[in-house]
C-alpha cells in the first residue's frame, strides 16, 4: 500500500495511519504465528514418533540378527560336542573331529571365526609340533561351563594371536556320559564382524547399538561417534548414548531392547532425542525465518511511505 493509497482512504491523520498499519502488521503476525506453532508442536510429536518407531525396529533387527549368527554357531558347537563324546583328547586332533577349514590347525586359521577344544585343565587342544601352546582356564567362559552346565555361554570379548581383532568366545560343555567336567568346545568371532552389521542396522537411525550379555554388561556395540583414525582403523570415542545424556543438550534419550534367544542376549539400541530434532529445528527455523521476512519487509517500508504520504499531504495543503 503505497502513500497514494492512504490519500484515496480518506486517511489525512498520521497517527490514525501508523495505528492501523500495526493493528493490520500485528493481524497478520497473529494470523501466522498460530498456525505456525501448531505445525511446528505437531511434526514435533510425529518426529520423535518416527524415531522411536525406528529405534524399535533397529532392535528387533539386531536381535534376529543375534539369533541367527549365535544360533548358527550354537548348532556347529553341539555338533562337535556330540562327535567329542567319549574322545581321549590326549591322542585326538582338531582335524579328526572337525575336518573343514573352518575348524582347523594352527595352518589354517580363520581371521574371522575359529573353533576348538579345551580339555578340563584348561588346555586347549592343538595339532602339530610348531602349533602355540595355550590355556583358557581362567577365561570366564571356561569358568562357567567348569561350574555347570551353562547352555551357550558368550564371554568377554578379548584380543587373542590367533585372530588379527578383537574376539567375541562363546562355549558349549563336553560333559562325560556320567556328568563329569571334561572341558569345553568354543568358537570365536571377529567383532568387527557384528558391529559391521550394527552399523548396518543403525545409521541413520540411532546413536548406538549394543549386545548386552544376561548382566546388562556391554559385550559388542557400534556408536555414530565411532571415527576412524589415520590408518583406517576404528577408533571408539568416550561417549555413549545407552549410559549417559550428559552430553547432549535435551537429557531425553529413546531406548529400546529386545532379547534374543541364544545365550540369554539382548540388544540394545538408543537414540537421543537432540539428534532426533536437529532436523525439526532446521526445518521450524527456515520457516520461521521466512515468516519472519515477509513480515519484516513491511515493517522496514512503513517509515519510508509514511514520510512520503505526509510529504504529499503537506503540498496539497499548500504548505
Amino acid at each position: 500500500m503505497n502513500a497514494a493509497s492512504w490519500g484515496t482512504m480518506g486517511i489525512r491523520d498520521p497517527q490514525i495511519m501508523t495505528t492501523l498499519f500495526w493493528i493490520v502488521w500485528a493481524t497478520c503476525v497473529v494470523a501466522l504465528a498460530i498456525p505456525t506453532g501448531l505445525w511446528a508442536k505437531q511434526t514435533h510429536s510425529e518426529a520423535l514418533a518416527a524415531a522411536r518407531k525406528d529405534v524399535v525396529s533397529v532392535a528387533q533387527s539386531g536381535a534376529q540378527f543375534t539369533e541367527n549368527t549365535f544360533g548358527l554357531i550354537d548348532v556347529v558347537l553341539n555338533r562337535l560336542a556330540e562327535l567329542s563324546s567319549d574322545k581321549n583328547f590326549g591322542s585326538a586332533s582338531i582335524d579328526k573331529l572337525c575336518p573343514s577349514p573352518i575348524c582347523s590347525n594352527y595352518r589354517r586359521l580363520s581371521p574371522y571365526l575359529l573353533l576348538g577344544f579345551a580339555r578340563a585343565n584348561g588346555d586347549v587342544v592343538v595339532h602339530g609340533p610348531d602349533a602355540k601352546k595355550l590355556n583358557v582356564g581362567d577365561r570366564d567362559y571356561f569358568i562357567a561351563q567348569k561350574e555347570r552346565d551353562a547352555g551357550l555361554f558368550v564371554g568377554a570379548p578379548r584380543r587373542t594371536s590367533f585372530m588379527r581383532g578383537t574376539a567375541l568366545p562363546m562355549s558349549r560343555r563336553l560333559s562325560s556320559t556320567d556328568g563329569v567336567f571334561e572341558g569345553i568346545v568354543a568358537a570365536v568371532i571377529d567383532v568387527d564382524l557384528i558391529e559391521a552389521v550394527f552399523k548396518g542396522l543403525g545409521a541413520g537411525k540411532a546413536d548406538e547399538v549394543r549386545l548386552l550379555n544376561d548382566k546388562g554388561l556391554r559385550l559388542v556395540g557400534w556408536s555414530a561417534d565411532t571415527v576412524g583414525d589415520s590408518a583406517g582403523s576404528a577408533r571408539r570415542t568416550d561417549g555413549s548414548a545407552c549410559g549417559s545424556a550428559s552430553r547432549y543438550s535435551s537429557p531425553d534419550i529413546i531406548a529400546s531392547t529386545e532379547s534374543a534367544q541364544m545365550g540369554n542376549l539382548s540388544v540394545k539400541v538408543c537414540l537421543s532425542t537432540a539428534n532426533v530434532l536437529q532436523a525439526w529445528r532446521a526445518e521450524v527455523l527456515s520457516v520461521a525465518g521466512a515468516e519472519g521476512l515477509v513480515l519484516l519487509a513491511p515493517a522496514l517500508a512503513f517509515p519510508a511511505l509514511r514520510r512520503r504520504w505526509q510529504h504529499r499531504l503537506r503540498q496539497r495543503r499548500g504548505l
